[in-house]
């Protein structure tokens, strides 16, 4: 086999992998309860957030709640947010882990079908610590539908959290594939 049949066997793998990975998360996840009439008409409380009106959350399990970011970077902004305490993605036990991946894979499919206009792609995030801009110790990630056009130059996406970071591709050092 040549280079470049070896990395499309490879990629082939690793897609069949995370696709199987999906399947089987799904398999014993709650079924998530969304609107105001699926049973997630009561408000929920969860650590540091305090209490969240049912209005805000879109889907809920024993694990996490998926809910409306109260300070949204775009419309449809949510976060799915850990119910027991915990403030780091390392402290997570590996079902919350995995459970994270089912409502992150929920979450973007849900917005991608419900909002209007649709999404154009997604920024994923997670700031894990206070030095990573975190401002509420709870474990919380960010699905953040992004528009084209909503900034004048996406590239660089959450390597913007340092500015003079963002530009690699504008630096002498950068690769020549352009890759980081």
């Amino acid at each position: 086999m040549n280079d470049k049949s070896n990395k499309n066997l490879v990629f082939l793998r690793a897609h069949v992998a995370f696709t199987l990975m999906l399947s089987l998360l799904s398999f014993g996840c709650a079924t998530p309860l969304t609107g105001r009439n699926s049973g997630a008409g009561d408000t929920i409380t969860i650590p540091v957030f305090g209490r969240i009106g049912a209005e805000d959350v879109l889907a809920h399990d024993e694990l996490f709640v998926v809910l409306r970011d109260k300070y949204p970077v775009s419309p449809g902004h949510m976060l799915i947010v850990a119910r027991r305490s915990v403030a780091l993605f390392h402290d997570l036990t590996q079902q919350e882990r995995m459970r994270l991946l089912f409502w992150a894979d929920w979450t973007q499919r849900h917005l991608t079908e419900t909002l209007t206009p649709k999404p154009d792609a997604f920024n994923f995030g997670l700031n894990d610590g206070a030095a990573a801009g975190q401002t509420k110790p709870q474990f919380h990630f960010h699905i953040i539908p992004r528009y084209t056009g909503d900034v004048p130059d996406p590239r660089g996406g959450v390597r913007n959290v340092i500015p003079s970071k963002a530009r690699y591709w504008d630096t002498p050092k950068a690769p020549k594939d352009g890759h980081p």
